[in-house]
């Protein structure tokens, strides 16, 4: 079974991608499945080279715009004659270009098509831009035959509360965030962050993560409990506006800016408290890897509550609250006791192993059904 997966970038700060590429290395243990890459933008700090030195192929094509449509429209349709036939499934991850590439898809052979939602959401934008995406991703059966997502609300946002979809749980490697306070202690040394309450923001420095919001909520948290330190892990564009802010209300040495980390479950370990107020998301794997970490979480309901695991430790709060709202429940998470929170995890379906074998039965039986039409 050879699979194509269509993604924006290899990047190693794209939730999607880290996603595609967990199930990835699960597949690498299989002599009998090849998944394959289609991407569009290049990235300094990506998976392209763990990806084709295990034996991926990866496949940079560019992504369409009014000064280039003819140009790419003749290279999408070169490419799918080109490889079409070699494979049996093609797996978009990037929901705007459904009718912009899987009709060529479907002409040069490939009969099973999955357009996969990763967000509640089309974008942050408003005006032209969500126009166009919400044009873009009408009537998506006419291109695919088979519609997943990442949890219920983002499948039923994007296909519709009607449409017949599969959830594919955002899984993780359960048993590399297993609390260790040994780990704990280290890292926390490394942070210089011994004797402070670390909170912790995981994710995209971009708008729909909101970090300006969690910034102010810190800073006001600051006014109140002095012994509390910011610790922002991640890139991307906002990240010189953020520190300009940071900078203006004089914070700079209360907050941690991490960059791009490889090491997020010691990270996870150190820190005491998970702060996630995105205006939106499909299902952010970094709240299943905290909650799998016994860390406890606040999320906003911006963030689907199919997120929450663990009740006591995850709770989900409307970014239309009162700051105080969310400062009291930090506070009252301070000092909190870590749990092990594997076989919970494990039991909710966020398992990697386990739900690898899930996807596999998923692609079999989608191949099984256009095999008998």
């Amino acid at each position: 079974m050879r699979i194509l997966h269509i993604v924006e970038s290899l990047s190693r700060c794209s939730g999607i991608t880290n996603f595609v590429v967990n199930y990835y290395k699960c597949s690498l243990s299989r002599t009998d499945i090849t998944m394959d890459f289609i991407y569009f933008k290049e990235d300094n700090n990506s998976f392209k080279e763990f990806l084709t030195t295990t034996g991926a192929k990866c496949y940079h094509l560019e992504l369409p715009s009014p000064t280039n449509i003819l140009k790419t429209l003749k290279h999408y349709s070169d490419f799918f004659s080109k490889y079409g036939s070699e494979y049996d499934i093609v797996h978009l991850h990037e929901v705007v270009l459904s009718h912009i590439i899987l009709p060529f898809a479907k002409k040069h052979g490939i009969r099973n098509r999955i357009i996969h939602a990763h967000s509640t959401k089309l974008s942050t934008k408003s005006g032209l831009g969500y126009l166009r995406n919400w044009v873009l991703t009408r009537n998506l059966n006419d291109c695919a035959n088979a519609l997943w997502g990442c949890s219920v609300m983002a499948c039923q946002n994007l296909f519709g509360s009607k449409s017949h979809f599969t959830v594919i749980h955002n899984a993780i490697e359960t048993s590399k965030y297993q609390f260790d306070n040994s780990i704990r202690t280290l890292m926390r040394k490394k942070l210089n962050i011994d004797g402070k309450i670390a909170l912790v923001s995981i994710g995209r420095l971009s708008p729909e993560k909101n970090h300006i919001f969690l910034i102010n909520i810190f800073n006001d948290l600051l006014q109140i409990k002095r012994n509390v330190h910011l610790l922002i892990v991640g890139s991307g564009e906002l990240e010189e506006n953020l520190k300009s802010h940071i900078h203006n209300l004089r914070i700079e040495e209360n907050v941690s800016f991490l960059g791009l980390r490889s090491d997020i479950p010691e990270i996870l370990m150190a820190s005491d408290i998970m702060l996630i107020p995105s205006l939106f998301e499909g299902l952010p794997i970094v709240t299943i890897e905290a909650q799998a970490s016994g860390l406890p979480s606040i999320i906003s309901t911006g963030v689907p509550d199919e997120a929450v695991l663990i009740p006591e430790y995850c709770k989900r709060i409307s970014l239309s609250e009162n700051k105080k709202v969310w400062i009291d429940n930090i506070l009252s998470l301070c000092n909190n006791q870590r749990i092990i929170s594997r076989d919970i995890i494990i039991s909710k379906g966020y398992d990697i192993e386990t739900e690898f074998s899930k996807l596999i039965h998923h692609y079999h039986q989608l191949i099984d059904s256009t095999a008998i039409q």
